[in-house]
Protein backbone atom coordinates (compact mmCIF):
# COMPACT_ATOMS: atom_id res chain seq x y z
CA UNK A 1 0.00 0.00 0.00
CA UNK A 2 1.02 3.52 0.15
CA UNK A 3 2.93 3.75 2.95
CA UNK A 4 4.47 0.81 2.53
CA UNK A 5 5.81 1.79 -1.22
CA UNK A 6 6.53 5.37 -0.52
CA UNK A 7 8.66 4.47 2.34
CA UNK A 8 10.12 1.65 0.29
CA UNK A 9 10.95 4.40 -2.82
CA UNK A 10 11.86 7.11 -0.11
CA UNK A 11 14.92 4.58 0.75
CA UNK A 12 15.91 3.14 -2.35
CA UNK A 13 16.31 7.55 -3.17
CA UNK A 14 18.06 8.18 -0.04
CA UNK A 15 20.55 5.35 -0.54
CA UNK A 16 21.29 5.93 -4.12
CA UNK A 17 21.36 9.79 -4.07
CA UNK A 18 18.25 10.01 -7.05
CA UNK A 19 15.40 11.98 -6.41
CA UNK A 20 11.97 11.32 -5.54
CA UNK A 21 8.78 13.53 -6.25
CA UNK A 22 6.03 13.34 -4.56
CA UNK A 23 2.71 14.61 -6.18
CA UNK A 24 -0.50 15.55 -4.55
CA UNK A 25 -3.73 15.49 -7.24
CA UNK A 26 -6.55 17.45 -5.92
CA UNK A 27 -10.29 17.33 -8.40
CA UNK A 28 -11.05 20.72 -8.75
CA UNK A 29 -14.08 22.33 -7.25
CA UNK A 30 -15.45 18.20 -6.70
CA UNK A 31 -17.40 19.59 -3.80
CA UNK A 32 -19.94 21.80 -6.15
CA UNK A 33 -19.55 18.33 -8.97
CA UNK A 34 -20.83 16.59 -6.18
CA UNK A 35 -23.41 19.23 -5.09
CA UNK A 36 -24.85 19.72 -8.74
CA UNK A 37 -24.67 16.11 -10.38
CA UNK A 38 -24.96 14.07 -7.14
CA UNK A 39 -22.51 11.15 -5.53
CA UNK A 40 -23.11 8.59 -7.90
CA UNK A 41 -21.57 10.74 -10.80
CA UNK A 42 -19.42 12.31 -8.26
CA UNK A 43 -17.99 8.83 -7.77
CA UNK A 44 -17.92 8.09 -11.69
CA UNK A 45 -15.86 11.01 -11.41
CA UNK A 46 -13.63 9.59 -9.72
CA UNK A 47 -13.17 6.26 -11.23
CA UNK A 48 -12.67 8.01 -14.66
CA UNK A 49 -9.92 9.87 -13.14
CA UNK A 50 -8.08 7.55 -11.27
CA UNK A 51 -8.26 5.37 -14.57
CA UNK A 52 -6.41 8.68 -16.37
CA UNK A 53 -3.87 8.21 -13.61
CA UNK A 54 -3.54 3.89 -14.08
CA UNK A 55 -3.18 4.22 -17.40
CA UNK A 56 0.42 6.96 -17.15
CA UNK A 57 1.51 4.63 -14.41
CA UNK A 58 0.92 1.69 -16.61
CA UNK A 59 3.05 3.72 -19.82
CA UNK A 60 5.77 5.13 -17.67
CA UNK A 61 7.56 3.03 -15.23
CA UNK A 62 8.79 4.60 -11.90
CA UNK A 63 5.24 6.09 -10.79
CA UNK A 64 3.04 4.90 -8.65
CA UNK A 65 0.32 6.25 -7.25
CA UNK A 66 -2.57 5.49 -4.74
CA UNK A 67 -5.94 7.58 -3.34
CA UNK A 68 -4.89 9.92 -0.64
CA UNK A 69 -9.00 10.34 0.81
CA UNK A 70 -11.64 12.05 -0.54
CA UNK A 71 -10.97 13.29 -3.98
CA UNK A 72 -7.30 13.58 -3.58
CA UNK A 73 -4.81 11.43 -5.18
CA UNK A 74 -0.72 10.87 -4.80
CA UNK A 75 1.67 9.97 -7.07
CA UNK A 76 5.61 8.80 -6.56
CA UNK A 77 7.76 9.70 -9.29
CA UNK A 78 11.44 7.84 -8.64
CA UNK A 79 14.65 8.87 -10.29
CA UNK A 80 13.31 11.50 -12.32
CA UNK A 81 14.47 14.71 -12.89
CA UNK A 82 12.44 18.01 -12.76
CA UNK A 83 11.38 18.00 -16.94
CA UNK A 84 10.58 14.09 -16.78
CA UNK A 85 8.59 14.57 -13.96
CA UNK A 86 6.39 17.44 -15.22
CA UNK A 87 5.76 16.55 -18.68
CA UNK A 88 4.08 13.51 -16.79
CA UNK A 89 2.54 15.58 -14.56
CA UNK A 90 0.65 17.52 -17.72
CA UNK A 91 0.29 14.74 -19.63
CA UNK A 92 -2.10 13.72 -16.68
CA UNK A 93 -3.82 16.83 -16.24
CA UNK A 94 -4.07 17.40 -20.47
CA UNK A 95 -5.60 13.59 -20.17
CA UNK A 96 -8.18 14.59 -17.19
CA UNK A 97 -9.13 17.80 -18.96
CA UNK A 98 -9.61 15.65 -21.98
CA UNK A 99 -12.17 13.61 -20.83
CA UNK A 100 -13.94 16.47 -21.05
CA UNK A 101 -16.42 15.37 -17.75
CA UNK A 102 -18.81 18.40 -18.09
CA UNK A 103 -18.51 20.57 -14.93
CA UNK A 104 -20.29 24.25 -14.01
CA UNK A 105 -19.03 27.24 -16.20
CA UNK A 106 -19.03 29.02 -13.54
CA UNK A 107 -16.56 26.54 -10.70
CA UNK A 108 -14.92 24.66 -13.44
CA UNK A 109 -14.33 26.91 -16.58
CA UNK A 110 -17.15 23.75 -18.05
CA UNK A 111 -15.21 20.77 -17.43
CA UNK A 112 -13.42 18.75 -14.65
CA UNK A 113 -9.71 19.45 -14.54
CA UNK A 114 -7.48 18.84 -11.60
CA UNK A 115 -4.58 20.87 -9.46
CA UNK A 116 -1.24 19.25 -8.56
CA UNK A 117 1.31 20.26 -6.06
CA UNK A 118 4.69 18.08 -6.31
CA UNK A 119 7.49 18.32 -4.31
CA UNK A 120 11.22 16.57 -6.24
CA UNK A 121 14.29 16.29 -4.49
CA UNK A 122 17.01 13.92 -3.30
CA UNK A 123 16.22 13.15 0.53
CA UNK A 124 18.47 14.04 2.87
CA UNK A 125 17.81 12.32 5.22
CA UNK A 126 15.97 8.68 5.48
CA UNK A 127 11.88 8.21 4.97
CA UNK A 128 11.11 12.04 5.39
CA UNK A 129 7.73 10.99 3.48
CA UNK A 130 5.85 13.52 5.84
CA UNK A 131 8.49 15.97 4.90
CA UNK A 132 7.38 15.31 0.71
CA UNK A 133 3.99 15.17 1.79
CA UNK A 134 3.69 18.21 3.39
CA UNK A 135 5.30 20.14 0.65
CA UNK A 136 3.29 18.36 -2.14
CA UNK A 137 0.02 19.77 -0.50
CA UNK A 138 1.39 23.09 0.33
CA UNK A 139 2.44 23.48 -3.48
CA UNK A 140 -1.01 22.02 -3.73
CA UNK A 141 -2.65 24.87 -1.98
CA UNK A 142 -0.31 27.34 -3.43
CA UNK A 143 -1.62 26.31 -6.95
CA UNK A 144 -5.17 25.99 -6.09
CA UNK A 145 -4.85 29.91 -5.15
CA UNK A 146 -3.39 30.60 -7.80
CA UNK A 147 -5.01 29.16 -11.10
CA UNK A 148 -6.79 25.60 -10.64
CA UNK A 149 -5.62 23.46 -13.28
CA UNK A 150 -2.15 24.31 -13.09
CA UNK A 151 0.95 22.74 -11.31
CA UNK A 152 3.36 23.74 -9.10
CA UNK A 153 6.65 21.94 -8.27
CA UNK A 154 8.64 22.70 -5.57
CA UNK A 155 12.10 21.74 -4.28
CA UNK A 156 12.08 22.46 -0.35
CA UNK A 157 9.20 21.90 2.64
CA UNK A 158 8.28 25.81 1.69
CA UNK A 159 8.04 27.57 -1.49
CA UNK A 160 11.03 29.79 -2.85
CA UNK A 161 12.30 31.51 -5.87
CA UNK A 162 12.93 28.07 -7.56
CA UNK A 163 9.02 26.72 -7.27
CA UNK A 164 7.85 26.12 -11.00
CA UNK A 165 4.60 27.04 -12.16
CA UNK A 166 2.75 25.04 -15.07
Amino acid sequence: HLSTFADAAFERAYNSRTPVGFEMVDLDYFKQYNDRYGHQAGDECLRLVAGEIKKLCAKHPGIYAARYGGDEFVLIYENMQDEELLSYAKELGDSVKALNLQHSEEVGGGVVTISQGIRNSVPLKKNRVWDYTFAADTALYNVKGKERGGILLIHKAKLSDEALYV
